[in-house]
């Protein structure tokens, strides 16, 4: 990690200054930014900026007639896919074009999205308690898993193979399905006491991490058990969750203000951070080399934290004027790109 001072080095201006930045994402060849625009009286756009030259490359006016709630970027590069309510749109970056839209996708809000690593197939969960699949090739859907849950599809997981894909939701359960015959295989009943909103997967696909209201669960997939609970893992609800590469560690950021560290081979709380921001911890993420952990939360500071050290090493308390929503770290983790409440 190189970055060592508080020096911003590029901020982006927009044209509009009503315009608020809702949502960014980051290539994986760092090289582009992706920002989502909103602005009053004005549809969403969403905007490509080119990293090494600092400037705009192009916009999606009028991207969707709603606001965009969500962006997920094929691991690629290639495609962006854009939702609003029941509709989804697909975007061919390599053309900046439209290339899909799909109108009433759901007859409730699209609340969940992943797509195949080949980009052929993609799966969607929504309000409507249904699972849609989605070939892209064929711009249609294949399959509808109509009552997939009881209540609200939240969370999806494909799992690497492409054969299986897992689903979290309000009803409290987690399933897993076959993507050969889009039936459950295995259900997880009653898995939490409240909604399912994060799932992670160990590296090896064996082990799953979920996390819903103040607990922590980790489940086998092979024996299809649950293997351990951190139950009042936090005081509040957990709003990030996150595996070290070596998937021998959980880091977990709450309500609460705190940040802690949970041992999977000791099943205990190895590390807590009490008051790590003024507020809610809002985002984090772990450098490559798992030495450090960055922090962002809703007092508009952000944290450097050495992990090995288990203290903090550097921090940005004025890093934005509002809340932190999503930080990413860009060109061999030099530099921190970061969304706020209006602003990058």
């Amino acid at each position: 990690m190189g970055f060592k001072s508080e020096r911003v080095i590029h901020e982006i201006h927009l044209q509009n200054p009503e315009e608020v930045i809702s949502d960014l994402l980051l290539t994986n060849d760092d090289k582009w930014i992706i920002t989502v625009g909103t602005a009053p009286g004005l549809l969403d756009c969403i905007r490509l900026w080119d990293f090494k030259k600092k400037k705009l490359s192009f916009t999606f006016e009028r991207a969707h007639d709603g606001n965009i709630s969500g962006l997920t970027l094929s691991n690629d590069n290639m495609l962006l896919i854009s939702r609003s309510s029941t509709t989804f749109k697909i975007w061919d970056l390599s053309h900046s074009r439209c290339a899909l839209t799909i109108h009433k996708a759901h007859r409730g809000e699209i609340l969940s999205l992943a797509l195949m690593s080949d980009n052929r197939f993609m799966i969607t969960g929504s309000m409507d308690k249904t699972i849609k699949v989605w070939d892209l090739e064929a711009k249609k859907s294949v399959k509808t898993i109509l009552n997939a849950h009881s209540a609200t599809v939240i969370a999806f997981l494909f799992i690497k193979n492409d054969q299986t894909f897992i689903s979290g939701s309000e009803d409290r359960s987690i399933k897993i399905w076959s993507f050969r015959d889009y039936k459950a295989t295995h259900v997880f009943t009653q898995a939490h006491n409240s909604t399912i909103s994060l799932l992670q997967l160990t590296k090896d696909d064996q082990t799953l991490i979920s996390a819903a209201d103040t607990t922590i669960r980790v489940w086998d997939l092979k024996k299809k058990i649950l293997l351990h609970s951190f139950d009042q893992a936090h005081h509040y609800t957990i709003n990030r969750i996150l595996l070290t590469r070596d998937n021998k560690f959980i880091i977990s950021g709450s309500d609460d203000k705190s940040i802690k560290i949970w041992d999977l081979t000791e099943k205990l709380n190895t590390v807590t951070f009490s008051q790590a921001h003024g507020n809610q911890i809002n985002s984090i993420m772990i450098t490559a080399d798992s030495k450090y952990m960055i922090s962002g939360g809703l007092d508009g500071s952000i944290r450097v934290w050495d992990l090995f050290q288990k203290r903090s090493i550097l921090h940005y308390e004025d890093a934005a004027d509002e809340s932190i929503k999503r930080f990413f770290l860009m060109n061999n983790e030099q530099y921190l790109a970061i969304v706020c409440d209006g602003s990058l």
